[in-house]
């Protein structure tokens, strides 16, 4: 794989920028990093992002699902203005999850893992991988589709699969 020498410059100066700056615990040092940078344009990828590629690092078959992504978001913006960090809802004590994948894509397999707190992706992805439930989410090789929104300190992850 060929990278645009400015891609390769953009990809250094953000890793030396990453040494060297209390910022850089949010941002992982990936593999992919050139790539990730030459994508966003630049910035930094986003928390939502971050946990995306550390879930695809544990399971291959991942790929970004925008539609999933944007309800991941929603899930976690409602739960911060209700202050129900829960897999039900109170107002009705379902997994509203399983609409919000169902209306993005017809799944056979869907599952959901919510994190909350102020610390990086890596750790967040970390206490994840920590807990059995969570860990066989990620790995679940039922799914192929991922899609992560955060929003304040909670992140959604929403996964789907044939």
């Amino acid at each position: 794989m060929r990278f645009h020498p400015l891609v390769l410059c953009l990809g250094a100066m953000v890793l030396m920028w990453g040494a060297s700056c209390s910022a850089a615990k949010r941002f992982i040092h990936h593999p992919f990093v050139e790539e990730r940078v030459s994508l966003s344009g630049g910035r930094l990828p986003s928390k939502a992002q971050e946990l995306f590629y550390l879930a695809r690092e544990e399971n291959p078959r991942l790929h970004w699902n925008s539609c999933l992504a944007g309800k991941a978001r929603d899930r976690a913006e409602d739960m911060a203005h209700t202050g129900n960090f829960s897999h039900r809802d109170s107002r009705t004590g379902k997994n509203p999850a399983w609409e919000m994948i169902r209306s993005c894509l017809p799944s056979r397999y869907m599952g959901e893992n919510l994190t909350k707190g102020d610390e990086s992706a890596l750790i967040l992805h970390e206490s994840l991988m920590k807990s059995p439930s969570h860990r066989k989410n990620i790995q679940d090789h039922r799914y192929d589709q991922l899609g992560v929104g955060c929003h304040n300190d909670i992140c959604v992850q929403l996964f789907a699969g044939e």
